[in-house]
C-alpha cells in the first residue's frame, strides 16, 4: 500500500533547520601519559576496535582500526582526539627488542578529566 500523508511540513531536506548549537563534532580530546622504564625502542599502537581474545586473556586489537602510533623514548605524553562515542581504546606494545616482550592494554575511556596513564 501506499504510505499515508503525514502532518509532517517537512517536504525536503532544504526544510531541515538545525538548532544554533547543534553539531556533528562527537569528538573529545584525551591525554594519554606512558611511564616506559624499558631502555630499547619500540612502538605503542593504538586501536579502536577488538579483533579477539588469546588463550591467555589478553585482548587483541583488530589491525584496521589503528589511529596513531607513539614512540614512548621520545614521548611520555600525547593528545589525542577520540570520536565521544567510543568506550574503549586497544593498546599494544611492540618493542625493538627481542629480549622484551610484546604487551596489550584495553584503557576505558571512562576518565571524568580525560586523562589515562600507562606503565610499562
Amino acid at each position: 500500500p501506499p504510505p499515508e500523508a503525514s502532518d509532517d511540513p517537512i517536504k525536503g531536506t532544504q526544510d531541515i533547520v538545525a538548532q544554533r548549537d547543534f553539531s556533528f563534532d562527537v569528538g573529545e580530546t584525551i591525554t594519554l601519559s606512558m611511564n616506559y622504564q624499558g631502555a630499547s625502542d619500540g612502538a605503542l599502537h593504538l586501536y579502536t576496535r577488538e579483533a579477539f581474545m588469546a588463550e591467555n586473556g589478553d585482548v587483541i586489537a583488530d589491525p584496521t582500526s589503528r589511529i596513531t602510533t607513539i614512540y614512548p623514548t621520545r614521548t611520555n605524553q600525547v593528545e589525542l582526539e577520540v570520536n565521544g562515542t567510543w568506550t574503549k581504546l586497544y593498546a599494544q606494545w611492540v618493542p625493538m627488542n627481542a629480549g622484551e616482550s610484546e604487551k596489550n592494554w584495553v584503557i576505558s575511556l571512562n576518565q571524568a578529566n580525560n586523562k589515562y596513564h600507562l606503565d610499562f
